[in-house]
């Protein structure tokens, strides 16, 4: 629904149906699994909303809803592969990097707003995925763990040793 940045990057809606699919269900699986074994993560909105809050609040709100039905028939497909524990993270303070930052206070109100409402919409999301009574659905909350980096990078080990989290660092691409 919203174009990546890059054409490699595939969608949720790619990764389920033409790859988890064909090679993790039936016959053909490449790995045996069941409901009790395994655990699905899913974490999506980084791209949707980076390249799409420029677009207002209407415009996104009908996007992201769109965006969620697709994504409610993709856990359909993978619940009736077996799958029955998930694992939704919601999306990062994007507002605070150092792409959305120097396009001034409009960029990052507005991609703050969105980010508000993208979150909720996964909290939402987990509530109704969770109401099928066989099913365990945790939501990570990245916006506050990598708040708590940008804040201080020592709040956490695996982070101590970042010198820099509020602008872009060529040293972090090695």
């Amino acid at each position: 629904m919203v174009a990546p940045y890059d054409a490699s990057v595939k969608s949720l809606k790619d990764q389920v149906e033409s790859e988890f699919i064909p090679g993790y269900t039936g016959s053909s699986a490449k790995a045996t699994w069941t409901g009790d074994d395994s655990i699905f993560a899913v974490w999506i909105g980084i791209n949707d909303v980076g390249n799409s809050y420029y677009n207002g609040a209407d415009a996104t709100d009908v996007l992201d809803a769109r965006i969620f039905d697709v994504m409610a028939d993709l856990m359909d497909q993978i619940y009736d592969a077996g799958g029955r524990n998930y694992v939704l993270i919601n999306v990062p303070p994007l507002d605070r990097t150092p792409l959305i930052v120097p396009q001034g206070d409009w960029a990052v109100t507005t991609s703050k707003a969105n980010i508000v409402s993208w979150n909720q919409l996964v909290v939402d999301f987990a509530a109704t995925l969770k109401s099928k009574n066989d099913t365990n659905v945790w939501v990570y909350d990245s916006n506050t763990a990598f708040g708590e980096v940008i804040d201080d990078p020592t709040s956490h080990a695996e982070t101590a040793g970042l010198k820099n989290t509020t602008d872009y660092c060529a040293a972090y691409e090695k």
